[in-house]
């Protein structure tokens, strides 16, 4: 019986683990939660039970092993984390070997389409840090991996110093939607929203999405305000494009808008082996196909044009990502095949590892 009551007696000793406060109670308290959410980020390469040790030693305060990881969905979630995916080095120097105009070539190791966008930022902000003139006129040719392109890109800007620009003139490559929603020139709010270290203007396309002949296009051009648009186009310093691919599919964003608008043009466009778009135009294995379907986007420079572009100085950034189709997801190979064979339209490419062995393999 003393054994026994020795032994409830230790028992009923042990006492509970004390409860750790919450982050809203940490916060609450005064603790500043920014200074240990950049603390517990600088030093995720160590153990999380390692990481509880130094919190507790610099700030005194004890987390659970919870918190760290809460701290870190709460910081991705604020937009201050951002994974950047490793480059293949291989395949970037085996496509700038084959293809001598090329200036830069990335090739992203991810199957993600937020990877490729920001490598595509990365660029754009050392060709924005290297540029020795006041202003800088960028065309843009919108849609969603373009959107996030500017959103990042407008990320590392707002954090960089010692820009010379002055003056950024954002140019629309292709006409907005009447419907917001959906407009292709979206990408602007993220230069409007974000405190850049230099004043922004947009230079917008007023014109319908869509238009039936070259005659009405030529017509178009000559509308006020419309030309003001297209004699600025010579202007521009670097040109930023994604592309729509696996057109039989229907996967092409150009592609789903030419079925709602004209689909015997889907057709027309079928039987001359189109396989996607760049810059919302038409492109084959051949290259960019100019054959009149009855219907066409009204973008503000042609494909032959972007030759006459490079030609002059001005840098063509193409940016590929695995394709964004509803239920799709497959890399753009084959296009980006085809638009390595079409000479001299491109200065600059960051594309998906996948793409790039698709293409450098045929």
């Amino acid at each position: 019986m003393a054994k026994m009551a020795k032994k409830t007696a230790s028992h009923s000793s042990v006492r509970p683990l004390a409860r750790k406060r919450t982050l809203e109670e940490l916060q609450a308290a005064g603790v500043n939660l920014d200074e240990i959410m950049s603390f517990v980020c600088n030093n995720l390469d160590r153990p999380v039970g390692q990481i509880l040790e130094l919190v507790n030693r610099k700030f005194g305060i004890e987390l659970g092993r919870e918190q760290p990881y809460e701290m870190l969905r709460r910081g991705a979630a604020a937009g201050r984390l951002h994974y950047i995916s490793p480059l293949d080095s291989d395949l970037s120097v085996r496509l700038l070997e084959g293809h001598e105009w090329l200036r830069r070539a990335r090739v992203v190791r991810t199957s993600s389409a937020i990877d490729v966008a920001r490598h595509a930022a990365l660029l754009l902000l050392e060709l924005t840090q290297k540029w020795d003139k006041p202003e800088l006129h960028l065309g843009v040719a919108g849609g969603e991996l373009m959107a996030e392109t500017v959103r990042a890109w407008a990320g590392f800007l707002k954090q960089s110093t010692n820009l010379k620009i002055e003056r950024l003139f954002v140019h629309a490559l292709v006409a907005a939607s009447y419907d917001p929603r959906r407009s292709p020139n979206g990408f602007v709010q993220w230069l409007l929203e974000y405190a850049l270290p230099f004043k922004t203007e947009f230079v917008g396309l007023p014109t319908p999405a869509f238009i039936s002949s070259p005659s009405a296009l030529a017509a178009l051009r000559q509308m006020e305000g419309v030309r003001d648009a297209f004699d600025q186009a010579p202007s521009l310093d670097i040109v930023v494009t994604s592309a729509g691919a696996h057109w039989k599919r229907g996967c092409s964003g150009l592609n789903c808008k030419y079925r709602e608008v004209a689909p015997l043009a889907v057709r027309a466009l079928e039987d001359a082996e189109c396989i996607g778009d760049v810059l919302w135009q038409p492109f084959g294995a051949g290259g960019p196909i100019t054959a009149d379907v009855g219907v066409r986007a009204v973008t503000l420079l042609n494909l032959a044009e972007l030759p006459s572009l490079v030609s002059a100085g001005k840098r063509v950034l193409l940016v590929l990502a695995p394709c964004a189709g509803a239920g799709c997801g497959e890399p753009k190979g084959a296009l980006l095949r085809a638009v390595l064979g079409w000479r001299g339209g491109v200065t600059d490419l960051v594309v998906d590892a996948r793409a790039a062995a698709l293409a450098l393999r045929a």
